[in-house]
């Protein structure tokens, strides 16, 4: 018993690509094979014109680009002149044309155009690396991308606390060169410690890159901002009587919170005395008597 079984050849030729997808900047490379047949005892003779096209529809489609004709194989340089859309299938058309009568018919072979991601070029660059709250530092960084212009990317830095806390998030500005940069500042009431920075470039189709590192945030040191002895500035020696008081007023700040002030006086025989109070507020007045000097 035989059984048999119809089937329609739609069409009499094949296209093998080297790859199903291309960046802009490589090199397509594609083989045609065509079948000219005999059947029912009609012989076919065909010639075909080769186009890459945007879309299998006939009445929409743009013809971006005609090859030569009647080859079986051929190079393509992707580019974006050509392709100017990327993450998008093209069309590989073959017009194939029957010399005997004359008729025409298409076959489509798709291929894909996909998106390079952006490059960050360079490591990130903070100056400086080490600093205090309130301080202002500078994050530079080199990106560049294929497809999309450097001034249209968008660069963004984010970076981390000591505690794991987002902090800041802030797009940097382009600056020419492929170059983008900001300044930002840590507020003073952020933790002291490593901090992560990471940024991300992204292109107009949503491709990403990235890159991080770390950024010192040291403790910030009191300030005295001024300080007085018996109401005179210390721009000027002073003398008193033994038994009257020494009346130390000043005025210290810290980002933290300032723990103790500790005060050293020195004698004649080269020793300290040393007094620490606890420090509540930004002003404060310390009195020492004296006679308390000599009796150490």
């Amino acid at each position: 018993h035989t059984t048999y079984t119809n089937f329609t050849i739609h069409s009499n030729c094949i296209a093998w690509f080297n790859s199903s997808e291309y960046f802009i900047g490589d090199t397509l490379y594609a083989e045609l094979i065509v079948n000219n047949f005999t059947s029912n005892f009609i012989d076919y003779g065909f010639q075909w014109d080769l186009t890459i096209v945007d879309s299998m529809d006939e009445a929409t489609q743009n013809n971006l680009l005609d090859l030569k004709s009647n080859v079986n194989q051929f190079t393509l340089p992707i580019d974006n002149e050509t392709f100017q859309d990327v993450n998008k299938i093209y069309y590989l058309k073959v017009n194939m044309t029957d010399i005997p009568s004359g008729k025409i018919v298409a076959a489509y072979f798709p291929f894909n155009i996909i998106n390079s991601n952006p490059t960050i070029l360079s490591e990130i660059d903070l100056s400086p690396d080490e600093l205090f709250r309130t301080d202002e530092c500078l994050v530079s960084i080199n990106v560049t991308d294929i497809e999309t212009v450097a001034e249209n990317l968008t660069i963004t830095v984010t970076i981390q606390d000591s505690e794991g806390r987002n902090v800041i998030e802030k797009d940097l500005s382009y600056k020419g060169d492929n170059l983008f940069s900001t300044t930002f500042v840590i507020l003073p009431d952020r933790p002291a410690g490593r901090y992560k920075v990471d940024i991300t470039a992204m292109d107009d189709d949503n491709g990403i890159d990235s890159k991080s590192t770390f950024l010192t945030v040291k403790n910030n040191p009191p300030e005295i901002h001024s300080y007085e002895i018996n109401g005179l500035s210390m721009t000027q020696g002073i003398s008193i009587f033994y038994g009257r008081n020494l009346v130390f007023s000043f005025n210290v700040s810290d980002t933290e919170g300032v723990s103790y002030v500790k005060i050293a006086l020195l004698n004649e025989n080269n020793e300290w005395f040393n007094n620490t109070r606890d420090y509540k507020g930004t002003n404060t007045e310390i009195t020492i008597r004296t006679v308390d000097l000599t009796g150490g």
